[in-house]
């Protein structure tokens, strides 16, 4: 038995070769007969028999020596398997950390996980999801926290969902898990891994696994120790899309700069013949005036190069915005200067009480020029309203401390048409207007101006009640 037992199990070419396994038989029997030998010296502690002791003794020598060999087989055989897997994850845990550091666009990353997950497990179908543009559930954020503060890993998968829901005895726990349920229904998913920086939740990527015969997903095709390293393994993909931002960024501003330029050139080159056609006007007017016909649309000829003129020279203001070092400058007196000269061209009344003497950080000429720009579109406001009584225009100071910095500022009051709330958010764009002879470039350039010494612009208004803009500049 002996033999055929190291033959079959012991002997790696599983052949029975009676020398070398009679050599091995002789082997254990000598080592066991040493073992017995030791055995013997607690003789008179164990037994009375000493024939039955150490045959005893003998035989359990025997069997442990046979058994040592093909256990510590078996268990060195269970440990190389499972170095070798783990070498296998941290392989390609390294090969898809140096891939990530290649990725230059969304589009490969979402492939580049795609495929990476689906080497790992058995995911099917996989979307990477930025929190930027999708709103996160409450009831997913507070179980990623939850988790997080409890030092367990934030995976949220269908099946251990489920195992708590069957285990929790609370109503509202039930009805959080059930949320959660519901999130995965709703994207279709069943695990989702959330992607970690600094904290806060980046990004989520949900997986959805593959399906079997019975269409029912392989939940659990590894274990979850598994999931933890993959979990671990995707945290690098905030540092790749903090880098796609920064490239984003780069490319946007690169093409802006180029967009600058180029609309520079080209308005440079409408004005030169614009300022041909003017003086061609001007000349057939000398020309023309005994023919009252002629006269009037040479006029309207004049008026439509002057707003012409005025387009392109606002739009040269518009991508032109000085970096002007900011400085010491009277916010009272600036204002009152800009009301002075545009009261003269309205006959809606402008008030400014100048009560107080504020002192802010920035160019008194773009100051004037963001005044004259806010009064001229309340201006115009006003007028369109067409109401029997014309309320003034105020222009008030203020002083505000926010988040602990201080500001200081003023607004521009108007009970003008007002702006649809639909429409706040792209008031500030180029070219965006509510006014039929408008540009669109009057509260562009506004906000760029401010923001370029470091304040910022904001806009409240009601249809038909008017319109409050308030311009914040740090104070001095």
């Amino acid at each position: 038995a002996f033999l055929i037992f190291c033959s079959q199990v012991i002997s790696p070419q599983k052949l029975l070769r009676v020398d070398a396994l009679f050599s091995r038989l002789m082997a254990t029997i000598i080592l066991a007969l040493v073992i017995t030998g030791f055995f013997a010296l607690l003789f008179q502690y164990v037994s009375e028999s000493v024939p039955l002791f150490l045959l005893n003794s003998f035989l359990l020598s025997f069997m442990i020596l046979a058994v040592w060999s093909p256990l510590v087989t078996f268990f060195r055989y269970l440990t190389q398997k499972f170095r070798s897997k783990s070498r296998r994850w941290d392989s390609q845990f390294e090969k898809f950390h140096a891939d990530l550091t290649a990725i230059t666009d969304l589009q490969t990353l979402q492939k580049k996980i795609q495929r990476a997950l689906e080497h790992w497990m058995d995911a099917g179908k996989v979307r990477l999801i930025l929190i930027e543009s999708f709103p996160l559930p409450q009831e997913l954020l507070r179980f990623f926290q939850k988790n997080t503060h409890q030092k367990d890993t934030p995976i949220l998968h269908r099946q251990l969902v489920k195992m708590e829901i069957d285990q929790e005895l609370t109503q509202e726990f039930r009805n959080q898990q059930r949320a959660l349920l519901k999130f995965l229904d709703h994207y279709q998913c069943d695990i989702v891994f959330p992607i970690f920086k600094e904290g806060n939740v980046q990004a989520l990527i949900l997986v959805r696994l593959q399906t079997t015969a019975e269409h029912t997903p392989a939940e659990w095709s590894i274990g979850f120790t598994s999931y933890f390293k993959i979990y671990s393994a995707l945290q690098e993909v905030a540092e790749v899309l903090d880098r796609l931002r920064q490239i984003e960024e780069a490319k946007d501003k690169e093409r802006l700069v180029l967009l600058g330029e180029l609309s520079a050139g080209l308005a440079h080159e409408i004005r030169n013949p614009l300022g041909a056609i003017r003086g061609a006007v001007e000349l057939l007017e000398e020309k023309q005036s005994q023919n009252p016909e002629g006269e009037s649309w040479i006029k309207v000829i004049k008026e439509e190069v002057n707003r012409l003129n005025r387009l392109v020279g606002q739009f040269l203001d518009l991508s032109h915005v000085q970096n002007a070092m900011p400085e010491r400058c009277n916010l009272s007196a600036i204002i009152e200067t800009a009301v002075r000269n545009v009261q003269h061209s309205t006959r809606i009344p402008i008030l400014f009480n100048r009560n107080v003497e504020l002192q802010v950080l920035g160019v008194p000429d773009q100051i004037q020029q963001v005044i004259f720009n806010l009064v001229q579109n309340s201006i115009q406001a006003t007028e369109l309203k067409k109401s029997t009584s014309v309320l003034p225009i105020e222009i008030s100071l203020f002083q505000h401390t926010e988040e602990g910095e201080e500001w200081v500022g003023f607004e521009v009051i108007d009970h003008g048409v007002g702006v649809a709330e639909t429409d706040f958010a792209k008031v500030f764009q180029p070219f965006f207007t509510t006014f039929e002879q408008g540009t669109g470039l009057g509260l562009s350039i506004c906000e760029r101006l401010i923001r370029s010494v470091g304040g910022k612009v904001t806009l409240q208004s009601q249809v038909g009640q008017g319109t409050t803009v308030k311009v914040f500049l740090l104070g001095d």
